[in-house]
Parts: C-alpha cells; structure tokens; sequence
C-alpha cells in the first residue's frame, strides 16, 4: 500500500462541524458536541454524533481534528469518484485553489519548523485521500 501525504495551511473559512482548534474540551463536552471515552487507560474524544471524527486534546484544549474512513471529503467538498485514478494530484491540485500548499514539507517534523499556525494533513491511500488531520502547532 502506498502512502503520501500532502501539507496545506488551513483555511479558516471551511467550518469544522462545531467545533474549532483552540477551544476548551470541556466546555463541548458540557455541551454535547464532544463525547469521552476510557480506552486503555487512556481518555478519547470524538465528536458525539460522528464517532470517526476524533479530537486530540492538549492542557484541554483541541490541539486536532482527526478525521478517519474518508470523512474529512465531505467537509472539503471532495468526491474522489469525480477524478481519475490516480487521484493525488488532480485532488492536489483542487485544494491548492483554496489552501496554501506547502510543497517543500515532506514530514510533520518538517511542517512544525515552519512556524505555529493551523495547517491541514491528508492522507493519500493508493492514491485516494482516506485520513486527514486538521492540526495546530
């Protein structure tokens, strides 16, 4: 299986369903945006209506967005079915028209060296976008 990915800086226009980079896990949990769960000892969010769409949390508040089995499509307006395979660079391509790609980035080590912000991750499987990460460094 191959596996690339592609590094954008996020565009704060696109609205993450309730839920931004920054805010207080607990107060979407009080409100019911967000739901807990013990896995391993360990404390899990995801969204309480869409539990593929996981929240990472640091100090309490959302440091990620992590959406899982092609999710993320949605909120970008991406039907992989439209392209032709392979489908990286015409997918690419179109998210560059409304995110600022980050070609010179190859890593997440990388991407934090360019500087604190939001960015955008996608995971390409076989050449389709499967995972995608809406992260803050």
């Amino acid at each position: 299986m191959l596996v690339e990915k592609r590094y954008f800086k996020w565009n704060n226009d696109y609205n993450l369903p309730n839920i931004k980079l920054g805010d207080n896990i607990e107060v979407l949990i009080k409100n019911g945006i967000v739901s807990s769960y013990i896995d391993n000892n360990s404390i899990e969010y995801r969204l309480t209506n869409d539990k593929d769409v996981w929240i990472g949390v640091k100090e309490n508040i959302v440091e990620y967005v992590y959406f899982t089995k092609e999710k993320g499509n949605s909120l970008l307006k991406i039907n992989p079915d439209l392209y032709d395979y392979p489908e990286t660079e015409p997918i690419t391509n179109y998210l560059s028209k409304h995110f600022q790609i980050l070609l010179t980035v190859g890593s997440e080590e990388e991407l934090k060296e360019t500087g604190s912000g939001d960015y955008l991750i996608i995971y390409f499987r076989d050449y389709r976008p499967t995972n995608m990460f809406i992260r803050r460094y």
